[in-house]
């Protein structure tokens, strides 16, 4: 029975995200190339976010797993400018720890010494042709068959819409 259970979320797992896998090779607004942060600068966005540091460039995340955190560059133009998408996936616990998207998201932005939030959750970011108050609007993917749309409020991202999936959504960013 277990393995069943097993295969269950497995399947709701790739289907949440095989929904965020655009038919685009290289969309303009994915700007995911590998980490454009240093390892210090790496540091200190996870020091702003209160992510404990552990060894090896890793840090744990809400179960307590040591884990590297991926980053990706996220062009939203306008005021906002770039920022980083910063993903702590969850280890062995993965779903007890960020339920079925499997990580928690923090969108950040350098300021003077260290670094903004600009939004924090859990799932899947892909910016959106839509802009705000001069920025690209966000949208927040995972399971399920309608995903909230963040609009820049001009200081940080805020709801603004929900969009169901059988629209054409952006790839997203990790």
């Amino acid at each position: 029975m277990r393995l069943s259970h097993a295969l269950v979320v497995l399947s709701a797992l790739t289907t949440a995200c095989a929904l965020f896998t655009g038919t685009e090779k290289e969309p303009a607004s994915r700007s995911a190339q590998a980490a454009t942060l240093d390892a210090e600068q790496l540091a200190a966005a996870c020091h702003s976010l209160g992510l404990r540091p552990a060894s090896d460039g890793h840090v744990l995340n809400d179960c307590d797993e040591a884990v590297r955190p991926d980053v990706y560059a996220a062009e939203l133009g306008g005021a906002v400018g770039r920022a980083f998408l910063i993903v702590v996936r969850g280890g062995p616990d993965m779903l007890t720890c960020y339920g079925m998207t499997g990580m928690a998201i923090y969108l950040v932005k350098p300021e003077g010494e260290g670094f903004r939030t600009l939004y924090s959750g859990v799932g899947h970011l892909a910016i959106m042709p839509t802009s705000h108050n001069g920025a690209r609007d966000i949208l927040i993917g995972g399971p399920g068959f309608e995903f909230p749309v963040m609009h820049w409020n001009g200081s940080a991202y805020e709801y603004g819409r929900t969009v169901p999936d059988s629209e054409q959504l952006p790839e997203s960013l990790n």
